[in-house]
């Protein structure tokens, strides 16, 4: 794993970094999906939308970041670590469905127009249980690799 970088310890340093901004934009993920639904559950579906494109741009922003940083560390570790390759692969695979759903999921619902109703609570719901699910498969398995 450590010869993904030039230096052992940038590698680590800059890793590390990297994994802190992530746990960071959790944190917002999780606050927003949480207020929208608070929201929603008060009768307040303005503050809902509110809260839900602050969501979408917070998610949108922690995916995009998360890929591009994924692919090029998957590109350093073919040459030299065939674990977190292994663990890159499954994180990849393993989350494309979820964030399928959740992309779509935002488009549809954040449009000014689009009515917040039980079907959106219902799937909000489902896409809070499966982000925090990720989330914790993120934490628990492939941040202690990059971190360390």
């Amino acid at each position: 794993m450590f010869g993904l970088f030039k230096k052992e310890s940038d590698n680590i340093q800059q890793n590390s970094k990297t994994v802190k901004r992530w746990l960071k934009e959790h944190d917002r993920i999780k606050k927003y999906a949480i207020l929208t639904l608070e929201h929603y559950n008060n009768d307040d579906h303005k503050a809902a939308k509110k809260s839900l494109s602050k969501l979408e741009d917070a998610a949108l922003e922690h995916l995009m970041d998360e890929d591009n940083k994924i692919f090029e560390l998957l590109d350093k570790a073919k040459k030299s670590d065939e674990d977190l390759v292994e663990e890159l692969l499954v994180f990849r695979s393993s989350f494309r469905d979820v964030k399928h759903a959740l992309v779509h999921f935002l488009i549809t619902y954040s449009h000014p127009q689009k009515v917040l109703d039980d079907q959106f609570k219902q799937q909000l719901e489902g896409i809070i249980q499966a982000v925090v699910d990720r989330i914790e498969f993120e934490e628990s398995r492939l941040y202690p690799l990059l971190s360390h």
